[in-house]
């Protein structure tokens, strides 16, 4: 099953992205970085604070993510498939796919990216952003309240932000987590993707039930852990 809207696939099918997903992560970030600049070219979207946030974003250090040398390929990934699902999205939006998990993973705070990159897209990070030291399902409905109150673009944003996760969830050991995740995307977002696109919101169900279905993924985890093996200093 892949995803499509209106003339463009968003989506291959599961397995396809799921491996595709994977390959990003054991990658560096400059072929994740090829399709954005593809898609931008595609649908005429390279305005100057869109090459200036990915020009910035591959100045960062990412310490904070295990991930790091491949971590940048994730917003990269979400700034293509905004792209794609709403070629006339507002360019803070794209900006916003970019830098969204900037303040989690660096030591930039929202307040430094709003000085560069203005309110709207400091005031959509400060909205992504999650406090960590907090008890999620505590703040969960505040949370997601205050990205629903900033429209529909924003909920994009995190929506795909979700799915990208979502292809690689596996990767996470812990079934608490992931039954949490997947709960978490089914009540908050489907309802959503169902009324953004009755195609989305379908793609979206098969990916959460698939995604329950496979579990814990040791296969995909021994992948990863081979790469970033191979790239130790």
């Amino acid at each position: 099953m892949e995803l499509n809207i209106g003339n463009r696939q968003l989506f291959a099918d599961i397995e396809t992205e799921r491996t595709k997903k994977m390959a990003s992560l054991c990658s560096d970030s400059s072929f994740a970085e090829k399709d954005l600049l593809a898609v931008l070219d595609t649908y005429k979207r390279r305005e100057p604070e869109i090459e200036k946030a990915l020009a910035y974003a591959k100045t960062l250090d990412f310490s904070k993510n295990h991930l790091r040398s491949s971590y940048l390929s994730h917003p990269i990934r979400l700034a293509t498939f905004l792209v794609m699902i709403d070629p006339q999205i507002g360019t803070d939006y794209i900006v916003i796919a970019l830098l969204h998990n900037v303040p989690e993973t660096t030591s930039i705070t929202a307040e430094t990216l709003t000085e560069l990159f203005g309110p709207t897209v400091g005031s959509g990070i400060k909205a992504l952003v999650v406090d960590r030291k907090a008890v999620f399902a505590e703040i969960r409905n505040e949370y997601y309240r205050n990205i629903f109150a900033k429209g529909t673009s924003l909920v994009l944003v995190k929506l795909i932000d979700k799915i990208d996760n979502l292809f690689v969830l596996g990767l996470n050991a812990d079934d608490a987590v992931r039954k949490e995740y997947i709960m978490e995307i089914r009540e908050e977002l489907l309802p959503f993707a169902r009324e953004y696109d009755q195609q989305l919101g379908s793609y979206l169900e098969r990916l959460l039930e698939d995604t329950a279905a496979r579990g814990y993924s040791k296969e995909l985890k021994d992948q990863l852990n081979q790469y970033q093996e191979s790239i130790k200093p």
